[in-house]
């Protein structure tokens, strides 16, 4: 699609075969179009990894990992000890490519690198194996920092709460890349921050002895909340675990709408329901910030607008310009709302690039009263139309 071109552009130098097979010739002509001196996408990366500078090795290396994971591994372990610290560390963190449960023995060795840097491209990789020594080691430990415990109470039945114990530092928990952070010394921050980053790196099949919503929930109402919360979150990030997602989503939601109890309705609980909802699949994105669309809620579409994918669907696109127009038509307070998180300007960047919906944008001005209080909107839908514009021609001329 055409809305696509300018980012393959940014990105030729990186990926020159696939960029000049798919869209090469489109390419030439954006680059001439935008002024820029080009005889065509960069040039390849060398065939051979062991030759160059090490930004050229990388990119050859990942591309040998690729076509052959295994072999690749087998090929730098060979001569891994020989290289230097910086290129021993950009190899490794090559391994991203193609990273497997055989890589472990190997990235598990890099731990005990001379060379920082490689034993933190190690620890960047290692929590991606969800099996290995490594998600053991943290799993072990998040399991002795978190307890759900049911505590009896006066005339009440047991309730679950989350018992936390804080994790001392030790040479170990070095090892495995979780170390304590200066600015994190005030009110015992440093063992916090200690847990968050194990949790950060533990797989969350550690906590398969309990429902998702039933950690989060705990977690949030926990003295810890921040640390844990954010540990949480990070695993979430990284294995995009549907059940764990659907279950945070379900609870910020009801969350903010006060329908849980111990949990208070704040810009940061807010913050959280957007940072579950960008998990999803942009198809699932689009889907659930549609729904709010329905249900006009403002705050809450518009602190969604923040993330979610670079570019919407022509459907998504259309329903977010009408309820934008919707908002435009109604009161003063709702386009005081609308644009006080300047966040309008830049859906031209990510709207459908279609004749209607450009149209209903350009509407939107027209429709906005002609007074001063209405200054800070009409600066946002004109860039926002601007752009749009713009795009829709590109669009038109790739086409044509």
């Amino acid at each position: 699609p055409a809305w696509l071109h300018q980012a393959l552009m940014l990105q030729a130098g990186h990926l020159p075969a696939t960029a000049a097979t798919v869209v090469g010739h489109d390419l030439a002509w954006l680059a001439a179009a935008c002024g820029e001196d080009r005889d065509g996408p960069a040039a390849e990366p060398p065939a051979d990894w062991t030759e160059g500078s090490v930004a050229e090795r990388r990119p050859a290396f990942a591309a040998f990992r690729a076509r052959d994971p295994e072999g690749a591994r087998t090929a730098l372990e060979a001569v891994f000890r020989k290289e230097k610290a910086d290129a021993r560390e950009a190899l490794v963190g090559a391994l991203w490519t193609g990273l497997s449960p055989a890589d472990e023995p190997f990235l598990e060795s890099c731990l005990d690198d001379r060379a920082g840097g490689v034993r933190e491209a190690a620890q960047r990789l290692l929590p991606r194996l969800p099996r290995s020594l490594y998600a053991s080691r943290m799993a072990v430990r998040a399991s002795a920092a978190l307890v759900i415990e049911r505590k009896a109470r006066l005339l009440r039945s047991a309730a679950p709460e989350l018992v936390v114990t804080l994790p001392e530092e030790s040479p170990t928990l070095a090892r495995d890349g979780v170390t304590p952070n200066a600015w994190e010394q005030r009110g015992g921050g440093i063992r916090a921050g200690l847990l968050r980053d194990i949790l950060a790196r533990t797989p969350l099949h550690a906590f398969a002895g309990h429902p998702p919503r039933l950690w989060i929930e705990l977690a949030m109402r926990s003295e810890w909340s921040e640390p844990i919360v954010r540990g949480l979150f990070e695993a979430m990030a990284r294995e995009r675990d549907p059940a764990w997602t659907r279950a945070a989503i379900d609870l910020l939601a009801e969350a903010y709408e006060g329908k849980v109890s111990g949990i208070r309705r704040t810009n940061e609980l807010l913050g959280r329901w957007v940072q579950a909802v960008d998990l999803l699949s942009a198809a699932e994105w689009e889907a659930t910030v549609a729904e709010l669309i329905r249900a006009r809620k403002i705050e809450v579409v518009l602190a969604m607008l923040e993330k979610g994918p670079d570019a919407f669907s022509e459907r998504f696109s259309a329903a977010l310009i009408d309820w934008l127009a919707f908002v435009v038509r109604g009161s003063e307070s709702l386009r005081r709302d609308l644009a006080k998180p300047w966040r309008i300007a830049g859906l031209g960047e990510r709207l459908w690039p279609g004749e209607d919906i450009a149209a209903t944008a350009a509407a939107l001005a027209a429709r906005l009263p002609e007074d001063e209080g209405n200054d800070r909107l009409r600066q946002q839908v004109a860039s926002l139309t601007e752009t749009l514009d713009m795009r829709v021609a590109i669009r038109r001329e790739f086409q044509s």
